[in-house]
This record gives structure tokens, sequence and C-alpha cells, in this order.
């Protein structure tokens, strides 16, 4: 067996694995736990279901369109589709870590094993996340002004403005 099919082979392992740890953990392998399960299926409004996963795919693939302009701005060539991929497997890794930087670890790996471009490929990543984060701190700015009547109290005001400075610091 060559060493690309015995990584690809421990890769799908590894995520069986963690598939039925999952499944353990969240009480599917037990009567009432797929009890409770389906249950909460059965109020699932398909609507709300198919508007958030459409929601997901727009925002994800807006979020690799940015990545990609960063990226032919200091000239590397990658398809979109490249991008994009590569986007959604860092987002699967930050929902299986502890830390959210694991799927950026990760991006920057993958782009910079395809591109021989390390730095540059872990540059786009942390100028992509600051662009994020400009962008939620915009918003939480502009709701707070907007919902003024909602945060009646000057100090709430700050608190949440400060707060999200303060976030947007440590991200």
């Amino acid at each position: 067996m060559s060493k690309k099919n015995l990584s690809n082979l421990a890769r799908i392992l590894f995520t069986i694995l963690l598939a039925i740890y999952a499944f353990h953990k969240s009480g599917l392998f037990d009567l009432g736990g797929q009890k409770k399960f389906f249950e909460l299926l059965k109020n699932v409004r398909i609507n709300y279901l198919i508007i958030s996963i459409l929601l997901a795919f727009v925002l994800n693939y807006s979020s690799a369109i940015k990545w990609n302009m960063l990226l032919k701005s200091r000239g590397m060539a990658v398809k979109l589709w490249r991008i994009y991929a590569f986007y959604n497997i860092g987002k699967f890794f930050n929902l299986i870590l502890p830390t959210s930087l694991g799927g950026d670890v990760v991006r920057i790996f993958q782009l910079g094993k395809f591109t021989g471009r390390k730095h540059t490929a872990a540059a786009s990543v942390i100028v992509e996340r600051f662009t994020g984060l400009i962008v939620l701190m915009l918003m939480t700015f502009f709701a707070v002004i907007i919902n003024f009547k909602i945060f009646n109290q000057i100090w709430l005001s700050i608190a949440l403005l400060a707060g999200s400075l303060f976030l947007g610091t440590i991200i």
C-alpha cells in the first residue's frame, strides 16, 4: 500500500472514530437518545433549514472570494474552487479542534504546500481573518447605534463596543 493510500485510510478511520465518539457522547446509541433526536427532527422547519444551508454556502463562498482576492494581490494565482476547498477544510478543523485557530493552521499548511509560498499563505490567512474582524466590529458598532433603545444605558453601549474591540485584539 502506498504512503498516500495509507494516509487517506488513516484519515478515513480517524473521521469514523470521531463520528462514533460524537454519536456516543450525544446519546444516539441508546434508545432514549434516539427518541429525543427524532423528536427534534420532527420539529425542524424545512424552509429554515434550507435557508440556513444556503446562507452557509454563500458566506463561505464569499469568504473564499475575499481570500482569493488577497492572494491575487500578492501574485498567487490559485483557482477559486481550490481556495473554497481549503476554506471548507479549515472550517471543518475549526469544528473538531478546541480552538478556532486550528482551521487557520490547516489552511496555511494546505495553501503553502500547494503553492510553495508558506509565508505568503500565512500572511493571507492572517489578513483575511483581520478583515473579518473589522467587519464584525463595524457590525457591532452599527447594531448598538441602531438599537440604542435596547442598549439605552450608555455604560452598556460603551461596554459592548469596548468588549468587541478587546476581543478583536485577541482574535
